[in-house]
């Protein structure tokens, strides 16, 4: 491993360790993010492992706050909601009724 890869493993290190909150509640803020950024284009082809990172990084330094996150999620649930919802209407629209054979 190269020494920038020490250091940024070292300074994501260093903000978990530091932060005096609820690791349980900032960590289950920093998945949801992860989750949301994962449906970015610019993350897309990223592993899950580095998009972790990232969003772990931009909750505890700040960069997110979890008003925003609360606000992608939401966001992404409707979205999903109604690319679902048209999905069904495909499917129900693509149901023709079959003629009964005599």
């Amino acid at each position: 491993m190269g020494s920038k890869a020490k250091s940024k493993d070292d300074s994501i290190e260093k903000l978990i360790c530091d932060y005096d909150g609820s690791k349980y509640e900032v960590t289950m803020l920093a998945m949801k993010w992860a989750r949301h950024i994962k449906k970015l284009e610019e993350y897309k082809s990223q592993p899950m492992a580095d998009i972790i990172e990232v969003a772990i990084r931009d909750v505890l330094s700040g960069k997110v706050s979890a008003e925003e996150v609360s606000k992608a999620v939401s966001k992404d649930m409707a979205i999903e909601e109604a690319l679902l919802n048209k999905r069904e209407e495909g499917k129900t629209r693509d149901k023709k009724p079959k003629a009964d054979k005599k």
